[in-house]
C-alpha cells in the first residue's frame, strides 16, 4: 500500500513539475527604470500642445482628404532622427467636426501612405 502511495507521489511530480516549468515559462516580468538623467537626454517631454494650421506642411506627401480644409500639425519628439512626427486631422462629413487622425506612424516624414484613425466618440460643438 505504502508503495502505491509512493509511485502515486512520484508520478505526479514528475507531471507537475514540467507543467509549473511551462507555466511560468509564459510569464515575463517588465522591468520599469527612471533616472534622473531622462531629462538630459530626451529634453522636456512631460507635456506639449501641438499647433495646428490649415497651410499643407512642404515636402510632405499627403492623401486624398474628405475636408477642404484640413489640419496639420508636428509633435516635436527626440525618438525618430527628423526630430518630428507630422500629423492631420480631416472631417468625414464635410460640416462635422473633425474626426478623422491621419499620423506618421512610421516616421518617414509622409503621411500618403497612412491610414486615418476615425474617432470612436463624436460631439458637435
Amino acid at each position: 500500500m505504502q508503495n502505491k502511495i509512493h509511485i502515486r507521489r512520484l508520478f505526479g511530480f514528475i507531471f507537475l513539475i514540467p507543467m509549473i516549468a511551462t507555466m511560468a515559462s509564459e510569464q515575463q516580468w517588465l522591468r520599469y527604470r527612471s533616472g534622473q538623467s531622462v531629462r538630459q537626454i530626451l529634453g522636456n517631454i512631460g507635456s506639449q500642445q501641438i499647433k495646428l494650421s490649415e497651410e499643407k506642411p512642404a515636402r510632405v506627401e499627403l492623401p486624398e482628404f474628405e475636408a477642404d480644409n484640413p489640419l496639420f500639425g508636428q509633435w516635436l519628439t527626440p525618438m525618430i532622427e527628423s526630430g518630428r512626427i507630422w500629423l492631420a486631422l480631416d472631417r468625414s462629413e464635410k460640416d462635422g467636426p473633425y474626426d478623422l487622425l491621419f499620423i506618421d506612424s512610421n516616421g518617414d516624414g509622409q503621411l500618403e501612405d497612412e491610414s486615418a484613425v476615425t474617432a470612436y466618440q463624436k460631439e458637435r460643438n
